[in-house]
């Protein structure tokens, strides 16, 4: 028995319709809101560490066969490092920043 929630898309301008309701069901997740920062904050340090540690592979290995294994295994260290990193230096350095007093330039 089909949900009467489901709705057949027949041509791409019913799709365009529908676009926004069915992008809220596949990745529209609710969270509450004082868990943003983490989040940010994990999919930040995700994206980063993947990014870094696949290009230090690459200047290191150069494209072997042995890239994509050494990397699989580099990349969950990197992140460990990476996500307490990007959670717990922010609120030292904020610190730091209120004690320097910037001034404009004349």
């Amino acid at each position: 028995m089909v949900s009467s929630k489901l709705r057949v898309i027949y041509n791409y301008e019913d799709a365009a319709n529908c676009e926004s309701i069915y992008a809220n069901r596949v990745i529209g997740l609710k969270i509450k809101k004082k868990y943003e920062h983490v989040l940010f904050t994990f999919f930040m340090a995700l994206g980063m560490s993947c990014f870094i540690s696949f290009v230090m592979m690459l200047i290191n290995f150069g494209f072997s066969s042995l890239l994509l294994a050494k990397w699989l295994t580099a990349w969950p260290i990197a992140f460990a490092l990476a996500f307490p990193s990007a959670y717990f230096l922010p609120r030292g350095i904020r610190k730091l920043m209120k004690k320097i007093t910037f001034v404009e330039s004349e």
